[in-house]
C-alpha cells in the first residue's frame, strides 16, 4: 500500500466514521445508509488485501491441517453462493469455474489449495466489488474471511511460493477498490448529501470537510497508532493522548489513527483508553523530521 493509497482509504474511514456518529440523521435518508454500506464494503475489501502485503511469508508448518480445512470451508461458502447466482442467470461458463463440489474441494490438498483459492478470488471479487452477489449470501465480509484463512494457511508453508503470487494479485488489486470506493461517494454519498444541506447545515458542513484528501506528504512528521485487542481485532474509537504535545485523536474503523504535521526533534510518550479495557501507555519515543512514528497497542479486557 502506497501513501496516496493510504490517503485516500483514511479519508473513506474519516466518511463512515461521520455515519456512525450520526445515525438519527443518516437514517432520513435511506439512500446514504446504503451508500455507505457499499463504502464500507470497499473498505474491508481493501483492508484484507492491503493486510496480505505485510504478511510474514516464511512462517513454520504448525497446524497446518486445522489451517487448511478452515480454507476450503471458508473458500467453498464463497463458490457455492457464486455457483447459486450463475445457475440463476444461466451463465453456465462462470458456474463451470466456481462449481467444485466440497469434497472436490477438500481433496485438492496442501499444494494447489492456495492456487485455487487465488483463482477464485479473482473471478468473485469483482462480482463482490459490484455487489452482484448480496442477494447469493457472498458479501465482501465473506471475501475478506477467505483472504485472511488464506493469509493464515500460505504463512505456515515452508516454501511460500503461492504466498508470493497471492500478495502479487492483491497488491493489484488496490487501485480498482479505491476507485469504486471514489466512484461511490462521487456518483451516491455527494448528491444525497446535498438533499440535507438545508436541514442539517453542520452535518453538510463536516462532510465536505472529511471528503477532502489529505495527503500527508514525504517531509512531515507523523504519529501513527493502531490499536487492537490480544485476538488481533481492530479496535474502533480508542482515545490516543499525547499530553505534553497537546495531541489527541481517535481510531478509526481499522483501528488506526494518526496526527500530521507534529513537532520533530522531542520525546513524546502517551496514554491510549477506550471503554471496556485497561489503559495502555505508550513509553517515550523520539520524533524524528519527516518520518511517521508508527506504534502498535494491544490493549487487554478491563
Amino acid at each position: 500500500m502506497t501513501d496516496p493509497q493510504a490517503d485516500v482509504r483514511r479519508m473513506f474511514g474519516t466518511i463512515l466514521k461521520l455515519g456512525i456518529d450520526n445515525p438519527t440523521i443518516v437514517s432520513t435518508r435511506p439512500g446514504l445508509v446504503t451508500s455507505l454500506g457499499l463504502l464500507n464494503d470497499q473498505c474491508v475489501l481493501f483492508d484484507a488485501a492491503a493486510g496480505i502485503q505485510g504478511v510474514d511469508i516464511t512462517g513454520t508448518t504448525t497446524d497446518r491441517k486445522t489451517l487448511y480445512n478452515n480454507l476450503v470451508t471458508s473458500v467453498y461458502h464463497i463458490t457455492s453462493g457464486t455457483s447459486a447466482y450463475a445457475g440463476f442467470i444461466r451463465d453456465y461458463t462462470l458456474k463451470n469455474k466456481v462449481n467444485k463440489s466440497e469434497s472436490d474441494t477438500q481433496d485438492l490438498g496442501f499444494d494447489h489449495i492456495a492456487d485455487y483459492t487465488t483463482s477464485m478470488l479473482a473471478i468473485i471479487n469483482p462480482l463482490v466489488i459490484a455487489t452482484t452477489l448480496n442477494d447469493w449470501g457472498v458479501l465482501a465480509i465473506d471475501t475478506a474471511d477467505t483472504l485472511s484463512k488464506l493469509i493464515a494457511f500460505t504463512g505456515n508453508i515452508a516454501v511460500p511460493r503461492n504466498a508470493v503470487a497471492i500478495k502479487k494479485a492483491e497488491t493489484e488489486t488496490l487501485p480498482p477498490i479505491l476507485t469504486e470506493g471514489r466512484r461511490i461517494l462521487k456518483e451516491i454519498c455527494d448528491p444525497v448529501v446535498v438533499t440535507l444541506r438545508a436541514t442539517q447545515p453542520t452535518f453538510f458542513k463536516q462532510y465536505k470537510v472529511d471528503r477532502k484528501i489529505i495527503h500527508t506528504g514525504t517531509g512531515t512528521t507523523i504519529i501513527e497508532v493502531h490499536v487492537k485487542n490480544a485476538a488481533g481485532d481492530n479496535l474502533y474509537n480508542a482515545d490516543v493522548n499525547f499530553p505534553l504535545h497537546h495531541i489527541e485523536f481517535y481510531t478509526d474503523l481499522d483501528g488506526t489513527g494518526r496526527q500530521t504535521h507534529v513537532h520533530h526533534d522531542t520525546f513524546a510518550d502517551g496514554i491510549v483508553k477506550l471503554i471496556g479495557h485497561k489503559d495502555y501507555t505508550i513509553p517515550p519515543f523520539l520524533l524524528k523530521q519527516g518520518k511517521t512514528a508508527r506504534i502498535e497497542v494491544i490493549l487487554q479486557p478491563a
